[in-house]
């Protein structure tokens, strides 16, 4: 069974790749929602102007389950603690 796996952060589309292989389904919230990791997974992007705050909300939209941070959100202790 594939375990849900949420990544956050200005792109996810490297740590979406690595989830797969490592068997979890992940979902991405990034800045860019690229066409390759809308074809990896669902992915909603996060408009850069909302950068970093905006994550939080759009993370209510995704589905339960673990989740991990990639690039630049441990600068934003805040966001990853919300």
């Amino acid at each position: 069974m594939r375990t849900r796996l949420l990544i956050v952060g200005a792109s996810g589309r490297a740590a979406a790749a690595s989830a797969i292989r490592a068997g979890h389904d992940p979902f991405v919230i990034d800045l860019f929602a690229d066409a390759d990791t809308q074809r990896l997974c669902p992915v909603l992007k996060c408009d850069p102007t909302d950068y970093p705050h905006g994550f939080i909300e759009l993370a209510k939209q995704a589905p339960p389950g673990p989740w991990m941070y990639t690039g630049g959100l441990e600068n934003h202790p805040d966001v990853v603690k919300a």
